[in-house]
């Protein structure tokens, strides 16, 4: 008699293990940067853009399309947040030198 309570409990635990793991641990990431939609702070990433643990490319938190007060503001952005990209592992200094040198050629903010 104790090991079927004991095998009944073993059971109602699996099951409310599953339904909670369900509910904390949502796996919807619709737009496929490997961030799950109730973590990603910025939806809509482009298709292979490097994310960081926010979902946010730097293209995403330097936004081209912002107001931007001037050039340097731009360039400054763009350049802070590939430092932090490098610093996490994200990407190269390699990476980082086109990225920044690629944001100086635009011109936004001008």
């Amino acid at each position: 008699m104790k090991y079927q309570y004991l095998a009944f409990g073993m059971i109602a635990l699996v099951l409310v293990l599953s339904f909670a793991s369900a509910i904390i641990l949502p796996g919807d990431d619709s737009d496929g940067d490997g961030v799950n939609d109730d973590v990603d702070l910025c939806a809509n990433t482009p298709v292979g853009d490097v994310v960081n643990a926010d979902g946010c490319s730097i293209s995403q938190i330097c936004n081209p399309e912002a107001v931007w007060k001037n050039h340097g503001g731009y360039v400054s952005c763009v350049a802070h947040t590939a430092n932090s990209f490098v610093a996490l592992g994200l990407i190269t200094e390699e990476e980082k030198g086109v990225i920044v040198s690629t944001a100086a050629q635009t011109s936004i903010g001008k």
